[in-house]
């Protein structure tokens, strides 16, 4: 009779050793790889949305959207956002959410816990840098001023001022610049695209910070630049751990609000309504 041959117990066992310490090895790397390729998908989205952020400027003799304004065509009253300003340069609102915070947050929903209707886009990844977009929602009376838009070519250091970062709407919370965060959607960094058009990745605790705000301006969080993460306490990148961060007029978690080298360091805190 012909004997049969198969594996030991001791075999099979080494085998699945080795497959078990392969997995533990190449998970890792898989992950960093997928990763790595969502954070070029927004590096991409974000150059596209800074170009027609560019253009409408280009449009506009050289003036920037404004991040948001009311509007009473009808009640309540509608909001208009730089989403819905820029979206006919981009023809795709799906660029407005990040590969890595699908489906966004719902910006939509936002507005209308408020009592406001919403315009065009319903998800959004990236948020505005309120400082630099301006605003004027005085007509609605939920704001103590308002900011007036930026020129481009009047910007003291376009490299240096942020446009769009990835970042968290706060729910049902007021739209002060304090409630619109920056948001780690990567390994521990952020994508932000700036006011010359360029776009790049930086990680939480090395972000510009746009430089020290100058003596004769003040800043309503008390900080000494206009940009700031605060490191103090472990990086928190989930939107839970965002929404239970007791933000204020006073502290903000993460504040790329500003315009650096001029009087305005978040939001309507330009002009008086």
């Amino acid at each position: 009779m012909k004997k049969t041959t198969g594996f030991t117990l001791i075999e099979l066992l080494v085998v699945i050793a080795i497959i078990a310490i392969l997995a533990a090895i190449l998970f890792p790397v898989f992950t960093q790889a997928k990763d790595a390729a969502k954070k070029t998908v927004s590096i991409s989205n974000m150059k596209q949305i800074s170009t027609s952020c560019l253009i409408y400027s280009g449009d506009t003799n050289d003036y920037f959207p404004m991040s948001a304004y009311a509007v009473f065509d009808a009640l309540p009253p509608r909001i208009f956002s730089t989403y819905d300003a820029i979206q006919p340069y981009m023809k795709n609102v799906d660029i407005f959410v990040s590969p890595a915070n699908n489906p966004g947050h719902h910006w939509r929903g936002r507005l209308e816990t408020l009592g406001l209707r919403h315009s065009t886009v319903e998800y959004a990844s990236y948020i505005p840098n309120l400082g630099l977009f301006g605003e004027n929602l005085c007509p609605l009376g939920i704001k103590p001023g308002f900011t007036r838009v930026s020129s481009q070519s009047n910007l003291p250091d376009p490299v240096g001022t942020t446009m769009f970062f990835e970042g968290y709407i706060k729910k049902a919370a007021a739209l002060e610049h304090y409630n619109f965060m920056a948001q780690s959607h990567h390994v521990e960094g952020v994508v932000i695209n700036y006011a010359d058009g360029h776009t790049k990745f930086s990680r939480y605790n090395g972000i510009p910070d746009g430089g020290p705000i100058h003596p004769a301006y003040t800043s309503a969080t008390g900080a000494t630049t206009y940009y700031s993460w605060d490191t103090s306490i472990p990086l928190q990148n989930s939107d839970g751990q965002l929404q239970a961060i007791p933000t204020s007029p006073t502290y903000v978690y993460t504040d790329l609000h500003g315009i650096p080298g001029t009087s305005i360091t978040d939001s309507e805190d330009e002009n008086p309504c």
